[in-house]
């Protein structure tokens, strides 16, 4: 009785296995027939990215002209792609060489995930549908490509290592030999700068000034009358230079009053020439026989003349005035 009952089990299992053999082999032509030649190809424009960057994901499929990729889903709203932020997305399809067509996305993605040396870009799927009379309605269902994930370095601005904020760190002791000699170093650069610094100082207040000598009282007579006998000499010659005879005069005045006196009247007016006579304390006919003298010199040499030169009674007037000046003067300072 046992064998008896054996003896269906065994052929209901072998049954069954014939069964899901010819299954198998009945899905394996259809399988195969339903497979399309597809070229893939992903490219990423950097191989590393710092935190925020752009980056630019194209996807390139080789497809046959009977394939159809549906392009209404590729919208940002529709992709999620942790964890990178989809900025931009554009498609396209154009044909391709060997009666073949090429479909191109381009992703623009950012991150700003940051501490992991590298990130994942998610695998991404594109669906599709054939446009073929030969297939049967259930193979036209739109059906999907998956994009394998890509990898990407992140770069991060932090240097690697960085002590957290408020982690101990441990304080070495500091050696009192290397101490006392950065204090030694430190007060001698510091002396030798203030010892530069207080000989400027010294040296700017006692600079050497040049101290006029005075003159002795015979070097001024002698000096006055030299040059009066000059003037006298030039009074004798020609009329014809007469500017020269003036010209002598004027400078022997002025020079006598910047040397003598210590009034700077080189570059004066008769009239400039009389103030600083007076603001120097010189008595005030002294000061106008003075103007009254460099007045005649100007008017000779640049006033309009009538054509005749002035005669020899005006030049020894000119003389006679320029020496009563000399002797009206106060004693050289």
């Amino acid at each position: 009785l046992f064998y008896s009952e054996k003896i269906p089990m065994k052929c209901a299992a072998l049954c069954a296995l014939l069964l899901f053999v010819a299954v198998e082999l009945e899905a394996a032509p259809a399988s195969q027939k339903g497979q399309l030649p597809f070229s893939i190809t992903t490219r990423l424009d950097r191989t590393a990215i710092w935190v925020g960057d752009s980056l630019e994901y194209t996807i390139q499929v080789i497809h046959p002209r009977s394939v159809q990729f549906v392009v209404d889903d590729l919208k940002k709203e529709n992709l999620s792609l942790p964890p990178f932020v989809l900025r931009a997305i554009r498609a396209e399809e154009r044909d391709w060489r060997d009666d073949k067509k090429l479909f191109e996305v381009v992703l623009l993605l950012t991150t700003y995930e940051s501490g992991k040396p590298e990130l994942v870009v998610p695998p991404v799927a594109l669906y599709y549908f054939r446009r073929d009379g030969s297939v049967s309605e259930k193979e036209a269902r739109a059906q999907a490509i998956r994009i394998p994930p890509q990898k990407i370095a992140l770069r991060s601005t932090l240097p690697g290592g960085q002590a957290k904020l408020r982690e101990f760190k441990q304080v070495h002791p500091v050696d009192p030999t290397y101490a006392i000699g950065a204090l030694v170093l430190g007060l001698i650069g510091m002396g030798f700068v203030g010892s530069r610094v207080a000989a400027r100082l010294w040296h700017a207040v006692h600079r050497d000034k040049v101290i006029k000598r005075p003159v002795s009282r015979r070097m001024r007579e002698r000096w006055l009358k030299e040059g009066l006998q000059r003037i006298r000499q030039m009074a004798k010659e020609p009329a014809k230079d007469s500017p020269i005879f003036y010209a002598e005069i004027g400078q022997f005045v002025r020079q006598y009053l910047t040397e003598w006196l210590d009034v700077e009247a080189r570059g004066l007016t008769p009239g400039e020439a009389e103030q600083a006579l007076q603001a120097a304390g010189c008595n005030g006919a002294f000061a106008q026989r003075v103007r009254t003298v460099l007045e005649q010199c100007e008017a000779a040499q640049y006033g309009k003349r009538d054509g005749s030169p002035p005669g020899n009674d005006q030049q020894a007037s000119l003389i006679d005035s320029l020496e009563q000046a000399i002797k009206m003067s106060p004693r050289a300072r």
